[in-house]
Parts: structure tokens; sequence; C-alpha cells
């Protein structure tokens, strides 16, 4: 993250800090690392896309640091996503890494790896409309996968490109359950397409 939220493509989607700290990164780099604390989230300005419905990318390096326990019937952290609920990358009370969702009409899920907080993780949700399927990566390797029917990645990409993104949380104005992440996130990418799996493990070995 670099210390801030500043958006490093040049596109000027620059994110708003709230409540956000910066500490060592996964290099050991001071003040880089964004800590979430439970109630601290980025919020990122309305992206754009060319027709509204096409395919995204997530790409996110974070750490949990501990595991989700809200007071409700499935408690997790929601790392990055939109308002609407449109696919995310979520880290879950069972300690699953999820590329999950709802495009307006059925839930949406891929599963990821089970994993214990305190280690940073390569995470990389695709929701590829052309090929009606989402799919999820953990540090470079597919770990999930799902073909839909009809044109249900069509409907939550558009569901995607008509909502603000969120990181670190997904309610803030929910104070029961704003699904907020505790832990560590060291840089986010977000494409408007998407990524093949060469491109996935070139990032990750970066």
């Amino acid at each position: 993250m670099f210390g801030s939220a500043a958006d490093e493509s040049g596109n000027n989607h620059h994110g708003e800090l709230h409540n956000v700290t910066f500490l060592e990164d996964r290099e050991g780099n001071p003040e880089r690392g964004a800590h979430f604390n439970g109630k601290s989230y980025i919020s990122l300005p309305n992206l754009k896309n060319n027709n509204q419905k096409g395919s995204y990318t997530f790409v996110v390096i974070f750490k949990p640091d501990i595991i989700p326990n809200e007071p409700a019937e499935w408690p997790s952290f929601k790392v990055i996503g939109t308002t609407n609920g449109a696919p995310g990358i979520y880290y879950r009370k069972n300690m699953r890494i999820n590329f999950e969702g709802w495009n307006g009409k059925i839930g949406m899920k891929v599963f990821g790896i089970k994993t214990a907080p305190g280690t940073y993780f390569h995470v990389v949700g695709v929701a590829d409309v052309e090929k009606n399927h989402t799919l999820i990566y953990v540090n470079g390797v597919k770990k999930g996968s799902k073909n839909w029917e009809e044109n249900a990645v069509a409907l939550a990409a558009r569901r995607f490109w008509n909502s603000k993104v969120l990181i670190g949380i997904h309610n803030p104005r929910d104070n029961m359950q704003p699904e907020a992440l505790v832990g560590v996130i060291d840089e986010v990418r977000i494409y408007d397409r998407a990524l093949s799996s060469d491109e996935i493990y070139k990032i990750y070995e970066k």
C-alpha cells in the first residue's frame, strides 16, 4: 500500500482512508502495510467500465490477525468487495478464504483454502463474464472455480460496476455486523477484465 491509499496505476482511483493506520508490510518495510482494526476501512470512488457489465478481477495480499467473531450466523471479514454484495473476497469464521457474493438473483461462491490467522496470502478473485464462471486463486494457484448458468456472472458484474468498492469492510454503518477486517492488507489491484492463470502467476511471483 506504500503508506497510503493512492492509486499507483495512474488511473486516479485514489482511496479514502477511514481510521486506517500503517505498519510494517510483509517484507518488513515500515509504515507500508494498511492495518485494519475492526472498524477501519478504505473507500474507493465509483469505478467505470465502457459497458458497465464487463469482467473484473480483484488481487489482494492480506493477513488476518484473528478469526472473525461477530455475533452473526456466519461471521466473516470482507477483505474487498462492493456495498451491494457483488462477488468479493472474504475470510470466514471457518478460516476459509472465499470469492463470493450475490448477483441480485442467486448467491455465488467459490471456495479457496482453509488457513489460520497470522499469515499473508496472495488472493485473486475473477468474475469472467465471457466464460460465465468465477474463480479464486491463492498464492498463484487456482483453488476453486465454478461455471454458472445463463447470465449469472454478467448480472454480478453489472452490480460490481454500479456500486462503490470498499476495502476491509462490508457495511461501515452496521455496528453489529460490519464484516470488518482485523488484519493487514499489503496490496490491492482491481482489473476491468478477467486475468488469465499465467497473468495471475506472474503477478504473484513479483
